[in-house]
């Protein structure tokens, strides 16, 4: 459970944050026309379906494979934490960018590399973000938390505006 006070404190926070920040990003691109459409029918199956996803098992996924492992592994190798500015580990930081790399979309046939700036920028901040929490309140358990509720409330919030 690591350190349950702050870990509270981190999620509480973090979420206070991104559903002021998805609330601004989805009313600036609704009115800019950025938003795009979804590839499915949005019904109740469907939509219960994508955010049981983003609860029950993208975070999940994700904060064992960029965040516990690849910070797990670097510590191993280097024995410690070397600490940049404001707290940040520099495994946080090594993390963050496979984090931000992995949201890359490629194929292999035909070999296609697309990405979106905003995307690695907005998967590189989120995984300090839950990087820093992993590191200060020595348990994945709150990264988790913290990466499933930001994913259900992007989705859910992108449902409520189409």
């Amino acid at each position: 459970m690591g350190n349950v006070e702050k870990g509270i404190k981190y999620v509480s926070i973090f979420s206070i944050i991104i559903m002021i920040y998805v609330l601004i990003n989805h009313i600036i691109g609704y009115y800019f026309g950025f938003i795009t459409t979804i590839s499915f029918p949005l019904n109740m199956k469907n939509i219960l379906g994508t955010l049981s996803f983003q609860l029950f098992l993208s975070g999940l996924a994700e904060e064992i494979l960029f965040r516990a492992v690849p910070i797990s592994l670097l510590l191993f190798v280097f024995k410690r934490i070397n600490i940049i500015k404001w707290g940040i580990a520099l495994e946080t930081i090594m993390a963050s960018l496979l984090f931000s790399v992995a949201h890359i979309q490629w194929t292999l046939s035909p070999l296609t590399i697309n990405f979106d700036y905003y995307q690695l920028i907005y998967s590189f901040i989120l995984g300090i973000a839950y990087g820093k929490a992993y590191q200060d309140c020595n348990s994945i358990l709150y990264p988790i938390l913290m990466h499933s509720i930001s994913n259900v409330i992007y989705v859910g919030v992108g449902y409520l505006v189409l």
